[in-house]
């Protein structure tokens, strides 16, 4: 991040009286800090208007009146009306946009931006800017030629912009602290932010506070010094050496000396943050920004923050965050916030408001917080939670502690936790123990066992609960999850260094914050302990300890899937990034082709077909039942399922399902019905076939879908019908699965079976793989470690560009 210095920069010596002629500015360049600078502002008192008893120059005052008129996007665009225009002189854009505005200009020479503003000039500048204009004053033959002080100029202007209307732009006033100049670029970093002030010095206003003008970043004219000894809020100390303090504040970098008779209060050392008095370069007082601890993040949602020492702490929007996490200070947002991080200070205000924290580290990636499902994975909110340890298990509710033995079966109440107690703490006496949870069933109908800690919440309608481990254990139980043990030794360990990097940028994520985990157990994230650790999978994870999946110098998000249809999938042509889709697909999530046969382009329709259609095709993913499929749904049971799952997958992301208007057009509206369904139609496609967006008409609605979990969601392949038929669908090797869901994949086509009224009856969908698409197939992994390959070869091909390595 680029940080501005303080710094002095030399400037001409300019007459005393602002704008007085100096010939032609010499224009700033790289190499070039010295220049023309137009009404120098010497701080000689408190008041602007009690001090300038000086002219304003004319160039300064077109800069002001463009401003109002147009915001510099526009006064950039503008067609050229000068001249002579030239744009080594900043001047001109500001004359020809004034000119565009309905001053009669036609050269910047006819203009003089050197001269003074006369009153006579600025009642026509006012008149011309605005022709609704009603700032009057008296212009008589005595005092028509007379300049224009400054103070009098930024009193008229202010009255100007101040009548408002559709012509003007919205002109602020605001209080700041000027912190830093940099006349080469015409800016000052400031406690407000950085403000451009083309034509103008701010100089001998640093370490004041000063009210100004301005319009959006652009800093228009300085009314009044407020204070000559500020108060810098929230400055991050970097250094205390002999008789220099170094403050990082506002993306500015400055050092002062210290005064004789500074203050420095209890608390202050490096790298906290600090409410700062300065004054002319001198730092007179230095106080610790209210009650800091520092404490471990457990849970955070939108307007709050768990903690577990210090409890619930209310957050909003003026909460400040900061960081030193990466060697460099800087401000930082509340989003950047994680569960689990344990290295925040944390201030609290007057009244115990939480108002501002300091990341000292980010997440190592040697723990991480799993939310818990229950049985089948239906959800994560527990009606009743049944816990026993082989070991015997201690609960802890932050007060209070209880034993019990081993094997005794417990149950959590609410009374367990009393009456402010949000959080129960559930370890086994045995540091190398389990709790098991009796209330849960995994695969094979098995109670399953946690290592670590448990944690159990309250929260509408039951508990979560939440598994506290150290990242290998984790990924003990996450490979035999996801990777069949029979697929071998190289299939593992490929499993184990993916799930790593995958659950590495989980930490950086938040998406399960507000249960107070980095993830969950389910295939929302990554399948954890569906079943039980197994010594092939200890074995794979210890063997690549500490390795991960690199592009550039940052593990990777190494997405996975089940079964190819024969290609993988853009990233980005699979997920939408907030509103935007098609998103960015990074290199290593590219598509991939897993089959030997010819290379046709998938996002052709026809090609498509055939591929989904053609039963021999050669891949990688061939031998495994779900490499093809094909289920027929009749007209009423796509409408249903359509209906059914609507106004969820519109409200998740409204962006993304757009409904017909009558000018052709379509539009992001709430909806919940299509009526019956007239016709369906693939519309766009990925580089791997993947369906992109379709086009669903229904009687009382047509709408377009985008997004593979969309598409999916919206046509299942289960029954929505009242006392409808089970429905069936058929596999590669001939296997059946009966009501499956979401349909298995989005790599499919479709055939339309209409009646002889030409009215849609059915529609048999044929399709190929299981699963997002997007990344490595583990089908794919399979038909690799049979042809011989490496664990390092099979994370070469389905990931591009990445390498294994650590960090």
């Amino acid at each position: 991040m680029k940080k501005y210095i303080a710094m002095l920069i030399a400037v001409l010596p300019v007459a005393a009286i602002a704008g007085c002629s100096v010939g032609e500015p010499n224009i700033p360049t790289q190499n070039n800090a010295s220049q023309e600078v137009f009404a120098p502002e010497a701080v000689q008192g408190e008041s602007v208007p009690q001090v300038y008893e000086l002219a304003v120059s004319r160039a300064v005052a077109a800069r002001m009146l463009a401003l109002a008129r147009y915001d510099t996007s526009e006064i950039a665009a503008l067609p050229r009306i000068l001249t002579d225009y030239s744009p080594n002189r900043w001047y001109d854009k500001y004359i020809n946009a004034i000119s565009h505005a309905g001053y009669d200009v036609r050269s910047s020479a006819e203009f003089r931006p050197h001269d003074f503003v006369t009153l006579v000039q600025a009642r026509t500048f006012l008149d011309a800017m605005n022709p609704e204009n009603t700032v009057r004053f008296e212009v008589d033959e005595n005092n028509r030629d007379i300049p224009v002080s400054l103070a009098l100029w930024n009193d008229l202007y202010l009255r100007f912009v101040m009548q408002g209307g559709e012509l003007l732009q919205e002109v602020s006033q605001e209080s700041f602290i000027v912190l830093a100049e940099d006349l080469r670029l015409w800016q000052s970093r400031t406690s407000r932010g950085v403000f451009n002030h083309t034509g103008m010095s701010l100089g001998a206003y640093i370490d004041t506070q000063v009210r100004a003008l301005v319009v959006g970043n652009e800093l228009l004219a300085v009314l009044e010094v407020e204070s000559r000894n500020p108060i810098v809020q929230s400055a991050i100390i970097l250094g205390i050496n002999g008789h220099i303090v170094q403050i990082y504040v506002y993306d500015t970098i400055r050092e002062y000396a210290m005064s004789s008779d500074i203050y420095i209060g209890g608390g202050v050392t490096v790298n906290t943050l600090a409410n700062v008095t300065v004054s002319a370069g001198e730092v007179l007082r230095i106080e610790t920004l209210g009650e800091r601890f520092r404490d471990k993040v457990l849970r955070k949602t939108g307007t709050e923050l768990e903690l577990l020492t210090n409890g619930t702490l209310h957050i909003d929007s003026s909460l400040r965050v900061f960081s030193v996490a990466d060697g460099d200070a800087e401000e930082s947002s509340v989003a950047r916030i994680f569960v689990g991080m344990d290295d925040i200070d944390f201030y609290l205000g007057q009244d115990g408001e939480l108002i501002a924290a300091l990341i000292r580290a980010w997440p190592t990636g040697e723990r991480i917080r799993v939310a818990l499902s229950t049985s089948g994975f239906g959800g994560l909110v527990h009606q009743n939670v049944s816990l026993r340890s082989p070991s015997g298990a201690t609960l802890s509710n932050g007060t209070d502690v209880r034993t019990f033995a081993p094997n005794e079966e417990f149950s959590i109440t609410n009374e367990m936790f009393g009456d402010s107690v949000t959080r129960l703490f559930v370890t086994p006496n045995d540091l190398a123990g389990m709790v098991q949870i009796m209330s849960v069933t995994r695969h094979g109908g098995v109670n399953p066992s946690y290592l670590g800690r448990l944690e159990v919440a309250r929260t509408d309608g039951g508990f979560h609960i939440i598994n506290e481990l150290g990242m290998d254990e984790y990924l003990w139980g996450v490979v035999p999850s996801e990777m069949p043990t029979y697929f071998g030794e190289q299939a593992a360990k490929v499993q184990a260094i993916t799930a790593r990097s995958y659950a590495f940028n989980q930490l950086f994520t938040n998406r399960n914050a507000a249960q107070g985990a980095n993830v969950c157990d389910s295939v929302n994230s990554q399948v954890y302990n569906n079943i039980a650790q197994t010594p092939l999978s200890i074995a794979a994870v210890n063997a690549t300890g500490g390795r991960f999946l690199i592009y550039g110098d940052r593990p990777i998000s190494a997405n996975y899937f089940s079964v190819s249809s024969g290609h993988t999938a853009n990233s980005g042509e699979v997920w939408a990034r907030g509103t935007e889709f098609p998103s960015h697909t990074p290199t290593y999530l590219r598509s991939v082709r897993q089959h030997d046969g010819p290379e046709v382009d998938m996002r052709i329709e026809e090609n498509a077909r055939a591929f989904f259609q053609d039963l021999n095709v050669r891949a990688l993913d061939m031998n495994h039942p779900w490499f093809r499929w094909n289920v027929e749904l009749t007209a009423q049971e796509i409408a249903a399922s359509v209906n059914a799952n609507l106004l969820a997958r519109y409200n998740a992301n409204p962006a993304l399902i757009r409904t017909l208007q009558p000018d052709g057009s379509f539009v992001s509206v709430p909806i919940d019905t299509i009526g019956e369904l007239r016709d369906i139609e693939v519309t766009k496609r990925g580089e791997g076939g993947n369906i992109r967006e379709m086009r669903i008409e229904g009687s009382e609605a047509t709408i377009l879908v985008q997004t593979e979990f969309n598409v999916r969601n919206l046509i299942q392949a289960r029954q929505f019908l009242p006392n409808g038929r089970s429905i069936v669908v058929n596999r590669h090797d001939g296997s059946t699965a009966t009501n499956h869901g979401i349909m298995p994949s989005a790599f499919y086509s479709i055939m339309r079976m209409t009646g002889h009224d030409g009215i849609l009856e059915s529609v048999r969908f044929y399709g190929g793989g299981s699963g997002h698409g997007a990344g490595m197939s583990h089908a794919g992994v399979r038909g690799m470690t049979q042809a011989g390959a490496t664990y390092e070869d099979i994370l070469r091909h389905f990931y591009f560009g990445s390498a294994v390595g650590r960090m």
